[in-house]
């Protein structure tokens, strides 16, 4: 299943490639193959992300994955913004979270909500409600 993921992933990559939009970036891939295959490709842009621009992705990779041998079999093909259910998974999400009130969850299972402040190599400032800023 790594192998289609990273098919699909590169097959995206290309087509966000010849929109040429530079803000216009892929989130995830996700794939289950079995009885129900589905592919479900998250796409974003730094200001928020379109419906047009989802609907040109899901065509284009839908004709593409059509004439794909390893792909000959029923499939669900979905498009979408990751959601604001869905974690911060690329530094460039967090930078578009800057000013937004999220929850972050430590390896330990510790639990915080606050605004997003700063995120920096990896490292994010978040304002805990009832607590001072300080830098």
């Amino acid at each position: 299943m790594v192998k289609e993921i990273e098919h699909i992933r590169q097959l995206v990559l290309q087509i966000i490639a010849e929109t040429g939009k530079e803000d216009l970036f892929l989130v995830d891939v996700l794939f289950t193959k079995g009885r129900k295959s589905a592919v479900h490709v998250l796409v974003d842009t730094d200001t928020g992300i379109q419906l047009e621009s989802c609907v040109s992705i899901s065509r284009k990779l839908s004709k593409v994955l059509e004439e794909d041998p390893e792909f000959q079999f029923p499939y669900t093909l979905e498009v979408s913004s990751p959601g604001l259910d869905r974690p911060l998974i690329l530094d460039r999400q967090y930078q578009k979270n800057i000013g937004r009130n999220v929850g972050i969850v430590l390896k330990d299972g510790t639990k915080f909500n606050g605004k997003l402040l700063q995120t920096q190599n990896g490292t994010m400032i978040l304002q805990i409600p009832g607590t001072k800023t300080r830098h």
